[in-house]
C-alpha cells in the first residue's frame, strides 16, 4: 500500500510540474527580447559586397536558450529550444571592422508536434524596428525549411557550439 501511494505521489507531482511547463503554442512564438543574455554559440563575419544577397553581409551572432543548449550538446534539440541568428551591420574604418546596428534576427522555435511538417521547427524573421511582426511570407518560411533539410542529421541546425 505504501508503494502505491508513493507512486501516486510521483505521478501527481509529474502532472503538476508538466502543467506549469507547457510548451509554447504558435501564437506564443514572439521575438525573444532577452536573447543576448542566452548562451552565445558563435559569431561569423560575411563580407560579400556586390552580391545578390547583401542582406546577409555583416556579423552573424548565434544564441541559444537553455533547451537549445541541451541540443547543441546532445545533437537532439528538445521541444522548447529556441535558436536566434542575429545579423548585425558591418562597418569598416581605419582598417578595423566594427559592429553597426542590428539588421534582423531569424528565430527557430522547436515543437515537434506543432511543426511536424518542417522537422519540428518554426522559422520566423524579425526586422529591426518591427520586432512585433514576423516578416517572413509562407514561401520564405518554406525556403528556410528546405535549406535546413541539408542538416537533417544535425536536427536541422547548421551551427556548432564553440
Amino acid at each position: 500500500m505504501k508503494k502505491a501511494s508513493v507512486l501516486l505521489g510521483f505521478a501527481l507531482s509529474y502532472f503538476i510540474v508538466a502543467a506549469f511547463m507547457q510548451l509554447p503554442t504558435e501564437a506564443d512564438l514572439s521575438y525573444p527580447k532577452d536573447f543576448r543574455s542566452w548562451k552565445h554559440v558563435k559569431t561569423t563575419l560575411v563580407d560579400k559586397p556586390g552580391t545578390a544577397n547583401e542582406k546577409y553581409n555583416g556579423f552573424h551572432h548565434i544564441y541559444a536558450n537553455d533547451r537549445a543548449l541541451e541540443g547543441y550538446r546532445s545533437g537532439k534539440f528538445p521541444d522548447g529550444s529556441v535558436v536566434v541568428f542575429e545579423v548585425v551591420e558591418m562597418q569598416k574604418k581605419d582598417n578595423v571592422v566594427h559592429e553597426g546596428g542590428r539588421k534582423f534576427a531569424d528565430v527557430m522555435f522547436k515543437n515537434a508536434k506543432l511543426f511536424a511538417n518542417t522537422g519540428g521547427w518554426q522559422y520566423k524573421e524579425f526586422i529591426t524596428g518591427n520586432e512585433n511582426a514576423d516578416a517572413l511570407k509562407d514561401a520564405e518560411r518554406t525556403s528556410c525549411y528546405h535549406c535546413h533539410t541539408s542538416k537533417k542529421e544535425e536536427d536541422y541546425i547548421f551551427s556548432k557550439l564553440r
